[in-house]
């Protein structure tokens, strides 16, 4: 995977679950506050992905 070689993914993540990740985050409900929360979660999933992942050399 070319994101792996610049150290943005995280190994052994698909990019269908990436997908799936925020499909659910886009299927969130407009309750008072969602725009925030997705925000929040769409941090949480990108920062999980970086680590651990190796560092450009």
């Amino acid at each position: 995977m070319p994101e792996r070689a610049f150290g943005l993914q995280l190994g052994g993540v698909r990019g269908r679950t990436v997908l799936r990740a925020l499909g659910g985050i886009c299927a969130m409900h407009a309750t008072e506050g969602w725009r925030d929360d997705a925000v929040r979660i769409t941090a949480l999933l990108f920062d999980g992905l970086r680590h651990g992942a190796e560092a450009a050399a």
